[in-house]
């Protein structure tokens, strides 16, 4: 068996997590898989610290360290969501303010592309709660609890089907998915294994 093989996963891969495992246990059978679950900031440090190999997280906002490397994977644009039942026909910013606000963890990296748009917008909120759990946001707003600002991930309307989701026409405030890993590796060839299972079953 190859030695312990540690990997950082963010929230937003757990749809696709079954799937990268069956190919890549395909592709690497004596691979022993270790999966690090946590927010951002935390998987990055692990990375930085060489507690993990490569770290799946949101595109961090300053500059990396020469040693690191990165590959975009994808982009989630940021998206108003709000229940089927109180349709959005008025501008984001009066839909924003006319209901309890479900505020994405201002303090993770994705959420701080929210903060960021309503500090832009000059929109003042009535926050209801925050929480880092976009799953939660999600089935809060369905239920009627109120708005929201969250990256519109690929199956959100799967996981609420009675939402109405308007994106957000401008790049700035995506959330970016990228790859991260060292430029010097020993386990070289088991993560270009672990890279051509996660390609094949991520949105294109």
């Amino acid at each position: 068996r190859d030695p312990l093989w540690s990997r950082g996963l963010g929230d937003v891969y757990k749809r696709q997590l079954p799937r990268c495992i069956t190919r890549l246990k395909q592709q690497a059978p004596d691979i022993l898989l270790q999966i690090t679950p946590g927010p951002s900031q935390f998987i990055y440090q692990q990375l930085i610290e060489q507690k993990i190999d490569v770290a799946l997280l949101v595109e961090p906002h300053f500059a990396l360290p020469k040693v690191l490397q990165q590959t975009l994977l994808f982009v989630e644009p940021l998206a108003l969501i709000a229940s089927s039942s109180k349709a959005i026909t008025t501008t984001t910013a009066h839909a924003l303010c006319a209901q309890p606000y479900i505020q994405y963890d201002h303090l993770s990296w994705g959420g701080a592309l929210a903060k960021r748009y309503l500090t832009d917008q000059q929109i003042q909120v009535d926050i209801l709660c925050e929480i880092d759990a976009l799953e939660s946001i999600a089935l809060m707003v369905e239920q009627g609890m109120g708005v929201s600002l969250i990256p519109a991930w690929e199956g959100l309307h799967k996981l609420s089907p009675l939402i109405n989701i308007k994106e957000i026409d401008n790049p700035i405030y995506d959330r970016r998915i990228t790859l991260l890993s060292h430029r010097q590796n020993a386990k070289e060839k088991i993560m270009q294994a672990f890279d051509q299972a996660l390609s094949a079953v991520l949105p294109q």
